[in-house]
């Protein structure tokens, strides 16, 4: 039609490249950056009560002195927590919102950081603080539920101050999200049922004392040598506690990406989520594999199966296979 504007194939691939564009960006501020932990990390911890004991100087300092070694080691003396330990303070009794969201974080953690700045701490002068109060489980109309929580560059504890409590809300503090587990890809997920990271319910310290996974080791900028694996073969891993060794091995599947790693002669597979379910936290991470529970084995019919192939010293070797016809 005379005097209609009609759209080029130029503009239309202009138009698509641009929206690509757009939704690139709205993709990449909807999913948190890795984030690098490296050097000393400052930490302010802020104890307060509304009236119930809480945790003493030498529970706090014993705690955090624990977390910093476990940090030390899980990242090769990359990263490591000094803390500042505050004179307790008091607060009004917490007054809770039982919903999701900012609401729900500001109505736990402000009521501690309001009393803190009062008290005279700038707390945007350490890289990370953590607010300790007593558990509130016991409390009639309780609607704090004892919930322990990480955000942002702060994180509290509710309840009994340990090693763990401080790890696991410190690594959501770096966007780490919940190292969850199943007994398959498709079965009902346990929240926190990966038993070797303290993103899950790895205790961190005592007998096998439990690490921070590959994933999130490559995450917190801790190591770099993982291997993408595109097809079947026999490939090594080193052992978790030597620094150069490679990792990993990275498996892309229409399912996800597997991350298989070795704790002691045993196989982990972990599976990355595709999204997390709070957009604060970067993707969780799934354990649906052991090998002892497997036959040393671990297979997922039409992904991919893997074994450990005994070897001689701290390096194992891994057989893959991909797209197994059977289990």
């Amino acid at each position: 039609m005379a005097g209609s504007a009609a759209l080029s194939y130029e503009g239309i691939v202009a138009c698509v490249w641009q929206l690509g564009v757009v939704v690139a960006a709205m993709l990449f501020l909807a999913t948190p950056a890795p984030a690098a932990v490296l050097g000393e990390q400052r930490v302010l911890v802020v104890r307060a009560t509304w009236g119930p004991p809480v945790a003493t100087d030498e529970q706090t300092r014993q705690a955090v002195a624990a977390a910093s070694e476990f940090v030390r080691k899980s990242s090769f003396g990359k990263a490591s927590l000094r803390a500042d330990v505050a004179s307790p303070i008091t607060i009004a009794r917490l007054q809770c919102v039982n919903r999701t969201g900012e609401e729900f974080y500001e109505s736990r953690i402000a009521p501690a950081r309001a009393a803190a700045v009062a008290a005279g701490y700038d707390v945007s002068a350490w890289n990370r603080v953590v607010y300790v109060l007593p558990s509130s489980r016991n409390e009639p109309d309780d609607a704090c539920r004892d919930l322990s929580i990480g955000r942002g560059r702060e994180a509290l504890v509710m309840g009994e101050v340990s090693a763990r409590a401080v790890v696991h809300e410190l690594g959501h503090t770096w966007t780490l999200g919940h190292a969850r587990g199943a007994e398959c890809r498709l079965c009902r997920q346990d929240e926190y049922g990966d038993p070797f990271s303290p993103m899950g319910r790895g205790y961190i310290i005592g007998p096998g004392s439990d690490d921070f996974s590959a994933f999130e080791k490559l995450r917190l900028g801790w190591i770099s040598k993982v291997a993408t694996v595109r097809r079947g073969g026999t490939y090594s891993i080193g052992p978790p506690a030597r620094a150069s060794a490679r990792h990993a091995l990275v498996v892309p599947t229409a399912h996800g990406r597997y991350w298989l790693e070795h704790r002691a002669g045993e196989l982990l597979v972990r599976l990355v989520l595709g999204r997390s379910p709070d957009p604060a936290y970067g993707s969780p991470t799934l354990l649906i594999g052991r090998s002892y529970t497997r036959r040393q084995q671990f297979c997922d019919r039409g992904v991919l199966s893997a074994r450990i192939v005994p070897r001689r010293g701290g390096t194992a070797a891994v057989r893959v296979t991909v797209r197994p016809r059977r289990c």
